[in-house]
């Protein structure tokens, strides 16, 4: 998972729930350059090229997320089944 800053962390997170970029910067209280400049950074860090790539990654990334902690799950419960 690539390293963001807090700022685009929130713009990921509006990219991936579908918002525009004038969508986001209002959300955010921000001017619609500097969101397209955390857009720019993102999709730089994911090496995507588009919003919906980017959604696709990100989806990929908390399946991956799911499944370990799944399996983290079962083996903390069959090591307490064990004791």
């Amino acid at each position: 998972m690539p390293k963001l800053t807090p700022a685009q962390t929130q713009v990921r997170a509006l990219i991936v729930r579908g918002l525009q970029n004038k969508q986001i910067a209002y959300e955010l209280r921000v001017t619609e350059a500097t969101v397209k400049a955390h857009v720019s950074a993102v999709l730089t860090a994911y090496r995507v090229a588009s919003s919906r790539a980017l959604a696709a990654a990100r989806i990929r990334e908390l399946e991956d997320e799911v499944a370990l902690l799944r399996q983290q799950v079962i083996d903390l419960l069959d090591h307490k089944s064990r004791s």
